[in-house]
């Protein structure tokens, strides 16, 4: 009878200590979609957003253009090519400085303050009386755009974990292809209602609202930006958020940020996927860059209104919004990564 009873006590412990367990993965669960939310609300929002206009500020000249910058400037040369190179020295030189700041400044405070500082240079665009203003212009534009992607890739990685990154870096590469879309859409609508307002052409008027528009996202930055769990000021994350995101990270291997040393550089630097993502990333910006003077091939056609100019490219950044976000949902959820490089890749090349 005693030995029933002994079996019956431990068997009900059991149950209590399985159902506690239960408990405890259910309340993490909880937690977890709670923090994911709150991230994606905030934090993504402002990715999205920013990077939106970076690539808006960034190609905006090209739209600008085909609306009426060429013959204004009498630009009939490589203007416009070099217009891109200058930019791309810039934003080259920028780029490895600005990761190095980001060790030492919190990025709340560099990339909300960068992109309030480039904005301010393309409404300095507005003024231009000549090409040679376009090009510095355009240098510094790159040379602080230059920490915008791999600032905000650093700060989501600090937060998501790799099946979670996936889509979210997919997210951010679509807001590029949202950005060429909506320079494209706003020229049109600046051009077809602001053209000759004031006695500005409607091209400077584009360069006018795109800087007003990039200001004040710059300013949401400095609130919407968390850093990284073992530092963040962000106030829509309570100390639970923070204490559970620390834990998640560290589940998945990533340990709080640490000053930069002469041995993290040689890690990097000895890094073979680092090189070979180099290559292909090139070709990558090559075609983007050929696929941005699909406007000025239509205005040499002489078939279609400055509108339509501006409008018809829009449908294949649409299509690349569309093909970036499948691609990267089937690389979360199998969890791989270059099989579907490959072979979104081969499908491309077909």
């Amino acid at each position: 009878m005693s030995g029933d009873t002994t079996t019956t006590v431990v068997s009900y412990a059991d149950d209590i200590e399985t159902r506690d367990s239960e408990h405890d993965v259910e309340d993490a669960r909880k937690q977890d979609r709670k923090l994911r939310f709150k991230l994606d609300l905030f934090f993504m929002t402002y990715v999205v957003l920013s990077y939106t206009l970076k690539f808006l500020d960034q190609s905006n000249y090209i739209y600008a253009y085909v609306s009426g910058m060429q013959e204004d400037l009498g630009l009939y040369g490589n203007e416009l090519t070099w217009m891109g190179t200058i930019f791309s020295i810039g934003y080259i030189i920028g780029t490895v400085p600005t990761q190095l700041l980001i060790t030492a400044i919190r990025p709340s405070y560099l990339l909300p303050t960068v992109e309030i500082i480039w904005g301010i240079f393309v409404l300095c665009m507005a003024a231009a009386k000549s090409v040679n203003t376009i090009y510095a212009m355009r240098f510094l534009i790159g040379l602080f755009e230059a920490s915008s992607y791999p600032g905000l890739i650093a700060v989501m990685a600090s937060w998501y974990t790799p099946r979670e990154l996936g889509k979210r870096v997919a997210i951010l590469q679509s807001a590029s292809a949202l950005g060429a879309m909506w320079a494209g859409y706003l020229q049109a609508a600046v051009f077809a209602g602001l053209d000759g307002s004031h006695g500005l052409p409607g091209w400077k008027w584009g360069f006018i609202v795109n800087g007003c528009i990039t200001i004040p996202v710059g300013i949401l930055g400095y609130f919407l930006i968390p850093d990284s769990p073992s530092n963040t000021r962000a106030r829509y994350l309570t100390p639970t958020d923070i204490s559970f995101a620390s834990s998640r990270m560290a589940k998945v291997g990533r340990a709080a940020p640490k000053g930069l040393t002469r041995a993290t550089i040689w890690k990097v630097l000895a890094s073979w996927p680092l090189w070979a993502f180099i290559l292909p990333y090139g070709f990558w910006v090559i075609n983007g860059q050929a696929i941005s003077f699909f406007s000025l091939w239509l205005k040499s056609t002489g078939r279609y209104s400055t509108v339509k100019v501006n409008l018809i490219p829009t449908g294949g950044y649409a299509l690349e919004i569309f093909t970036a976000i499948f691609w990267a949902a089937i690389s979360d959820a199998t969890n791989t990564r270059w099989p579907v490089i490959v072979f979104s890749g081969r499908k491309l090349e077909r």
